[in-house]
């Protein structure tokens, strides 16, 4: 093979790892750092934990 066409391989062997680097990082920051609001602070469960007992 020709030096050049070894070279736009391995170019673009780099670039799909890095596509795949950056996807991976990106669904795991995603999935455990930047999280939605949290299923126990809403709804009736905080609402039962405002009021005051029933005598």
């Amino acid at each position: 093979m020709k030096t050049k066409t070894k070279l736009m391989i391995a170019a673009g062997a780099a670039a799909g790892a890095a596509a795949s680097y950056y996807g991976v990082c990106e669904l795991a920051y995603n999935r455990f750092i930047r999280r939605g609001p949290k299923f126990f602070a809403m709804g009736p469960q905080e609402d039962a934990l405002t009021e005051e007992p029933r005598a």
